[in-house]
């Protein structure tokens, strides 16, 4: 279905955007974890530049955090795969 992604994204934008939780924002996992789940919407839905922007903006907001961390690893390994298809398709 064609319209889910766009559902999910503005679903995600929204939650990182959410104000009332701004003096909290660098301790939340939610902001960065918002990232993310951009990060495959627009992967889902063909939108591949956007979508490496979001795992980048992910990866840049935890930095300095574990980098065993599972989601981080999920996060890179799902990078490395869309680079290595946009490097297949040109």
């Amino acid at each position: 279905m064609r319209h889910e992604p766009f559902a999910l994204l503005a679903a995600f934008v929204s939650l990182s955007r959410f104000e009332p939780l701004s003096p909290y924002r660098p301790l939340s996992p939610f902001v960065p974890l918002s990232s993310l789940g951009a990060a495959r919407a627009l992967a889902r839905d063909g939108a591949r530049d956007d979508s490496r922007k979001a795992y980048e903006e992910l990866l840049r907001m935890w930095a300095s955090a574990d980098p065993d961390l599972p989601v981080l690893r999920q996060a890179r390994d799902e990078l490395a795969r869309l680079s290595v298809v946009d490097t297949a398709s040109r």
